[in-house]
């Protein structure tokens, strides 16, 4: 190792297939960190808008990557997963090896290493970067929370921590945007590092050079390094990336050639480079890194509050409280903006209504389409975009000020006892938001038995797919009743408790699973909790703006679609005799309004628009939609659910939130809407909603929906697994069919059990 001044560790020889960082076009940069450092902040720092998510090829792993320009050169930045280590112990972290490796198909390779570092736990985070030296790639240190280590009396001097590290080390604010400029400039400084950290044993660099030499006849073309990922791989996920392109035998008997030479160090190899990498750290942070010796009586605010957020009862307590204060919001503060939006559309189907009027194809096959067909399908499920926005917006609030470690860590207590380790809670919460990203963030859990139970257990936690129809249905048939001088409301309560629904069969489900297929026990569970700080709202609004993104791309191919083919289900065939047969009445009408004073048209008008209902309405009732319907209504009679509910709720199949779209086609006649005008202020609210309070049994002024019929809908939706991509997802990461139709046969069966038993006995208390 070298003297205080300079860096700490072995030469590295020019690299003449290292181009030059500050005449490059565009470069590849690789974000890499531990967990909990504040990555995803300064990715949103460096790119802004200019990013796209995705996965990497041939894995589910998701990877994030931007782009941004400094100084003319175009910098593209791939956000990985955060990891503690380059020893791959889950699918996150092999694909890191894999892409520092350049062996990742389709994927540009990486010029350049930004590492972050959380200068709060600088020694920790080093052990990282002493591995990403190793690489020999241009790279940069981008040190975190320097403000918040200063407030805890830790010191660092950057200066001589970039002399020993032989790289550039930026102090930046990624949560405040601070240092980011700097930052950037200095990208375009990055050069290969001046020192790697070495594991100073010979038989190690004997062991790892003769691997080497093996990978480099396989055309490997980073031999070296690979060579000392594969002698401290204990888990094989690394020997499983190289064995194809190797072959498995020839590298079997080069590991059983290079173990020669470990001798006795190759049972406890991993163990080594641990305690050699840290032996590192503490030479390079010496006289670096100093801290202030607190007083022994001084608690930090974040250990004040963890006493009450964190206690075994009172924390609990807590959790659910604010779990409950973010759905009474969800309904409190939509509700104004549910309306206007409803009314925006509403305006938009009666100004398209009135241009078709004025032209020769009025009550054609083109205005059906887009009055009843897209503003019918796609408008009424939109109108529930700010339910979502709200939601969204206070997780990433509780995200942002570190809350979310806490429940996770006061979750960890309920969800052992049911088999499962505090890991899982982060995918389960990531289920909130869509089972699609919940069910990938699995890939962290190292047990199989666990990681298959979460994955299975995940359609049962409430996703924002299913907020529209739990909105819809709970204001139109849940009385917004208020309690508690109108802190609560009974519809937020109700929404509380659907929610509470899903993750209760989510933990019974597990339960079960852990008792019959997967009974091996967990793993303790280790969580870091970072300090609480003030919530950064560019980076909420940013998360919150990609959610809605995802949810208006899905209004605009999945539901759209949904909502054609239903139309066009409910509108074919066009029965001549039904024309026909309201042909004359209208077309008096018609001459009557024409030769009418202007204070006669309005009741004419509401003549009109009658006539055309009850000609929809006979169309309807011989479409190809109700034949479908009438076939399986008798399965879900029970459940009080006409031809109509039935069919709609099995168009939403591919996606759930596709039923407010169908309703929408189904029940919405957007030639009436100005008879809202005669309804009393009660009464009003979201078109949809009033529709559906208006629905009758078919020749009967019976309601089709009452209260009990909505409880087995909102039942149905909170348990059923109606998401296409979900099925498919679960199948990518299970490598069978066998588990994902085990759990749409499960699901679907007790969402019916349930919801006949709701219905029924509703029925029978009312």
């Amino acid at each position: 190792m070298t003297d205080e001044k300079g860096p700490v560790g072995a030469k590295v020889p020019a690299d003449p297939t290292i181009h030059d960082s500050t005449t490059a076009g565009s470069k590849t940069v690789a974000l890499i960190g531990n967990p909990n450092v504040g990555k995803s902040s300064l990715f949103g720092r460096l790119v802004g808008r200019r990013q796209r998510v995705g996965n990497f090829p041939g894995v589910t792993v998701e990877k994030t990557v931007g782009e941004t320009t400094v100084g003319g050169c175009r910098f593209e930045v791939v956000d990985l997963p955060g990891l503690y280590s380059l020893s791959a112990q889950s699918l996150d972290e092999q694909v890191v090896v894999e892409l520092l490796a350049g062996l990742v198909p389709d994927v540009p390779q990486v010029d350049l290493i930004l590492a972050i570092v959380d200068a709060t736990q600088l020694e920790r985070n080093l052990y990282l970067v002493s591995q990403l030296l190793e690489r020999g790639l241009p790279m940069v240190v981008a040190l975190n929370k320097v403000d918040l280590a200063t407030r805890h009396g830790i010191e660092i001097d950057c200066e001589k921590l970039q002399a020993r590290l032989g790289i550039p080390v930026v102090a930046i604010g990624a949560h405040r945007g601070t240092g980011i400029k700097g930052l950037k400039r200095t990208l375009l400084e990055a050069r290969p590092p001046e020192a790697i950290p070495s594991i100073s044993e010979d038989t190690f660099e004997k062991a790892a050079t003769e691997l080497a030499q093996c990978l480099s006849k396989a055309g490997l073309s980073e031999p070296q390094w690979l060579a000392s990922r594969l002698l401290t791989d204990t888990s094989g996920m690394i020997r499983d990336l190289v064995a194809p392109l190797v072959g498995s035998e020839a590298l079997e008997s080069c590991l059983e050639s290079a173990r020669k030479h470990l001798g006795k160090m190759a049972e406890s190899v991993a163990t080594f480079e641990t305690q050699a990498r840290y032996e590192w750290v503490g030479r390079v942070t010496e006289g670096v890194l100093r801290k202030a010796e607190a007083p022994a009586a001084k608690i930090s605010v974040s250990d004040r509050l963890d006493r009450i957020l964190t206690h075994p009862v009172w924390g609990m307590a807590i959790v659910f409280f604010i779990l409950f204060l973010v759905f009474q919001a969800v309904f409190a503060w939509a509700n104004p903006v549910v309306q206007a939006v409803s009314v925006a559309f509403e305006w938009t189907a009666e100004q398209v209504k009135l241009g078709f009027e004025q032209s020769r194809f009025a009550d054609g096959v083109v205005e059906n389409l887009l009055v009843d067909g897209v503003l019918g399908g796609v408008g009424s499920i939109l109108a529930f975009l700010p339910q979502i926005v709200i939601l969204f917006f206070c997780i990433g609030v509780l995200e942002e000020c570190g809350y979310m470690a806490r429940a996770a860590f006061m979750m960890d207590r309920t969800m052992s006892r049911i088999g499962l380790n505090g890991k899982a809670f982060i995918p389960l919460l990531s289920c909130f938001a869509c089972a699609v990203p919940g069910i990938m963030a699995t890939r962290v859990i190292h047990q199989h038995h666990d990681r298959m139970t979460t994955i299975l257990v995940t359609p049962f936690i409430p996703c924002s797919a299913r907020l529209p129809v739990y909105a819809l249905l709970i204001g139109a048939f849940i009385p917004s009743t208020s309690f508690l001088g109108g802190w609560v409301r009974l519809q937020g309560l109700t929404l509380f408790l659907l929610y509470l629904m899903g993750i209760g069969t989510a933990v019974l489900v597990a339960l079960l699973l852990k008792k019959t297929a997967f009974p091996n026990p967990s793993l303790p569970f280790m969580i870091e909790l970072p300090d609480y700080q003030w919530p950064s709202i560019s980076t909420v609004l940013h998360r919150v703006g990609d959610r809605c993104w995802v949810f208006l791309r899905a209004a605009g191919t999945v539901i759209l679609l949904v909502s054609v083919v239903v139309w066009a289900a409910l509108y074919f065939p066009r029965d001549s005799k039904i024309e026909v047969a309201y042909r004359d009445q209208l077309d008096r009408l018609t001459v009557q309004y024409q030769g009418a004073a202007d204070v006669e048209k309005p009741a004419i008008r509401q003549e009109i628009d009658q006539v055309l209902r009850e000609k929809k309405g006979a169309h309807q009732e011989n479409s190809y939609l109700a034949r479908l319907g009438r076939v399986v209504e008798p399965v879900f009679r029970p459940l009080g659910w006409d031809w109509r509910i039935s069919c709609c709720v099995l168009a939403s199949l591919p996606a759930r939130e596709a039923v407010v779209a169908a309703f929408g086609v189904t029940f919405v006649d957007y030639r009436s809407v100005n008879e809202s005008a005669s309804e009393s202020e009660e009464e009003q609210g979201a078109l949809l909603a009033r529709k559906l309070r208006q629905a009758t049994w078919e020749g009967t002024d019976r309601p089709l929906f009452t209260l009990p019929v909505a409880l087995s809908l909102l039942v149905f939706y909170a348990l059923g697994l109606q998401c296409a991509a979900t099925i498919a997802v679960m199948r990518q990461e299970t490598h069978s069919w066998k588990w994902p139709l085990i759990a749409f046969s499960f699901s679907m069966t007790l969402a019916y059990t349930v919801a006949l038993m709701i219905y029924q006995g509703a029925s029978w208390l009312a």
